[in-house]
């Protein structure tokens, strides 16, 4: 098992093996290391460290604020590349609802691994605010395949309210997120129900 250290300073978290001088990530020296003792093993601590979640959310994110920066620009633009815009923008509004649902269900996958179950108050906040990002992500789709397009004022002004609620719900999303990266029960058991019986004598 690989020996772990832990900066006092940041809370930095490394192989020992590999600290050299400083600590890599604040700069302090390393002798503000201490031993630290990893309480997830296993599979769990496996599933963790590929950062599924975390790198999963982040492809609706880019295709959100993308998304908004076309739509502002559609409007200003001379028929032509209206015309090439608006195809670029028909096709990432159908995959944008394709990668919020892919990042909805990694995060009921990792809150599941990380805390055994999904139904604390912070994971149904996540999951309440995942649904409405789904929703507003799909009307984008829905209006960006409408008959006028954003050539209709109504329906330009209804998909960038959309793609504002969408670009809020993975702001407060990734907000929330931050605080529960770290934490994580400690134990093997993936998913709750798999109690040990207890002894009878």
């Amino acid at each position: 098992m690989k020996e772990l250290v832990r900066c006092k300073a940041c809370g930095y978290i490394m192989e020992k093996s590999a600290l050299g001088e400083f600590c890599p990530a604040c700069g302090v020296k390393a002798q503000m290391f201490e031993p630290y003792e990893d309480k997830v093993t296993g599979v769990r601590r496996l599933l963790l460290d590929l950062d599924i979640h975390p790198i999963v959310v982040h492809f609706p994110e880019t295709l959100g604020g993308l998304l908004i920066l076309m739509a502002l620009a559609f409007p200003l633009l001379s028929v032509g590349p209206q015309h090439w815009l608006w195809s670029s923008l028909q096709l990432l509004s159908w995959l944008f609802p394709i990668a919020v649902l892919a990042g909805f269900l990694s995060g009921i996958f990792d809150g599941k691994v990380r805390y055994r179950k999904v139904t604390t108050p912070i994971l149904r906040r996540k999951m309440a605010i995942g649904i409405l990002y789904f929703l507003s992500s799909l009307a984008q789709a829905i209006l960006a395949f409408s008959q006028n397009g954003l050539h209709d004022m109504g329906l330009w002004l209804g998909y960038l309210g959309a793609a504002i609620i969408s670009l809020a719900c993975g702001t407060i999303l990734g907000k929330i997120g931050v605080t529960l990266l770290h934490g994580a029960m400690p134990g093997d058991k993936i998913f709750l129900g798999k109690k040990k019986k207890s002894k009878t004598s």
